[in-house]
């Protein structure tokens, strides 16, 4: 049996660590040691970042508890129900986030409105050299946009537990080191 949020610790656990991993280049440093090229990187601490949430429900509650819980610089919040959030987060327009958010992390449901809410437009809008988390739904990306992005320098990065097309995954994504 189904239960909407249940495995909300599980996701936003997920979301810290693949925030924490982009911010401080870990994937990149582990590729340098396999390599045998070992170079310090130059990352940024949660102390540091503005947090973007959008989609404010089961999991990106629990989401933002936790970063708060770290001392995360900022947390912004956009969801489209009238919601009220807790302190220290604040409750922003969808473009404000964007445009001020280091990290963006979507917890949003695939309805059929959402398919490809991340794409050229909603990029555009982001502050560049962000980086985007999708531990929701793999449909909510349109991935040769995001692919586009990474490799253009307007995202740094990105991190996605999810695919379009499930399992197999967009080649352009596995080619991408970011």
């Amino acid at each position: 049996e189904y239960r909407k949020g249940v495995n909300s610790d599980s996701v936003a656990e997920l979301t810290m660590a693949l925030c924490i991993m982009l911010l401080r280049k870990i994937h990149t440093s582990m590729e340098g040691y396999r390599t045998n090229k070992w170079s310090k990187l130059p990352g940024r601490e949660l102390s540091e970042i503005t947090i973007g949430i959008i989609g404010y429900g089961y999991v990106g509650k629990v989401v933002a508890q936790k970063f708060n819980t770290l001392n995360t610089g900022r947390i912004l919040i956009h969801d489209i129900m009238n919601i009220d959030v807790p302190l220290p987060a604040e409750k922003v327009s969808e473009d404000y986030l964007l445009s001020e958010s280091d990290v963006v992390t979507f917890h949003v449901s695939m309805e059929k409105e959402n398919k490809k809410f991340i794409n050229d437009k909603l990029i555009e809008k982001m502050k560049p050299g962000a980086l985007i988390i999708n531990t929701s739904r793999g449909e909510i990306v349109d991935e040769d946009a995001l692919v586009n992005a990474i490799e253009s320098g307007k995202l740094s990065g990105a991190a996605l537990d999810v695919f379009s097309d499930e399992p197999n995954i967009n080649p352009r994504i596995q080619e991408c080191n970011n």
